[in-house]
């Protein structure tokens, strides 16, 4: 079975040299504790849990333990034949890190509202519609990952404004029937990626996200740039490739401190591309 897509392609996009991915076990939770590798394994030692990665291991009758281990504070679940998650996950009031892959949970539970340390949510290959209006709860949040979705659509909450610590929010392979409004009042994001979600417009409120450097909107349906657009004085990279643009507006120029713009697969004439590069010496124009 076919492991969850990690966006290593926009790396290649927003940086000039490679770089390892994050190995969540070493980033968080104490330092130089064991990761246990599976859930039966951690059950034995329940005390001695902090990081925990259960993969291809059926915990559909034994999840409901797993408020067992409330010293948890990483948690990976993959592919163990769960269609829902227990109110007992909520107990987990440690957690920092939470990962779930190819499971078609449909909802998240309520009691995630006692998750108020939680760092890095990534939900991949789930059956979401949306997420609940209990995420306003996790006041913590930096980092929210949605992969690989398998709803026919999937709405963006208007629970993530009230996330203060929000800086990075990443969308991909995601049916989202456009660009969430919602995503533009979340005031103090760094970094948007929303790849591959049949996306075609910009939100003209995107100029909200006043603190953005990052805007990746590779894989869409986009056809014009709002003049919006060219108000985010912060951007660094951005990157439009794949989508249905037939022209480059100089008006992008206006972008001062934009260092990286990608505009591959894009049907703009090459004489467009060669205008903004001569009035973007700064920045490195890709096509």
């Amino acid at each position: 079975m076919k492991k969850p897509v990690i966006l290593l392609f926009l790396i290649s996009t927003l940086c000039v040299c490679a770089q390892v991915p994050e190995n969540p076990f070493e980033k968080y939770g104490p330092f130089q504790t064991k990761t246990f590798e599976s859930f039966a394994e951690g059950a034995k030692s329940a005390e001695e849990v902090y990081k925990l990665k259960s993969e291809n291991e059926d915990l559909s009758k034994d999840i409901q333990k797993i408020n067992r281990l409330h010293h948890l504070q990483v948690l990976i679940l993959q592919n163990n034949n769960l269609t829902s998650l227990p109110k007992e996950i909520g107990a987990l009031n440690s957690l920092l890190y939470f990962q779930i892959a190819q499971n078609p949970i449909r909802q998240l539970p309520s009691e995630i509202t006692q998750w108020r340390n939680l760092l890095v949510l990534k939900l991949f290959q789930t059956a979401l519609d949306s997420l609940p209006k209990e995420v306003a709860a996790l006041q913590s949040l930096h980092t929210l990952e949605i992969q690989s979705n398998t709803a026919d659509t999937f709405r963006v909450s208007a629970a993530l404004t009230q996330l203060p610590q929000l800086k990075s929010l990443t969308i991909y392979n995601t049916n989202l029937m456009g660009f969430p409004r919602t995503v533009t009042n979340c005031i103090h994001l760094k970094e948007v990626y929303l790849v591959s979600c049949k996306t075609k417009k910009i939100s003209t409120m995107v100029s909200n996200l006043k603190e953005l450097e990052i805007l990746v909107l590779e894989g869409n349906s986009i056809e014009a740039l709002p003049s919006s657009l060219f108000e985010m004085n912060h951007l660094k990279s951005l990157s439009l490739k794949g989508n249905l643009l037939k022209s480059a507006p100089e008006a992008l120029a206006q972008l001062k401190n934009l260092e990286i713009l990608d505009l591959r697969g894009n049907a703009i004439p090459v004489e467009e591309i060669e205008i903004l590069r001569a009035l973007m010496p700064q920045c490195k124009v890709l096509f």
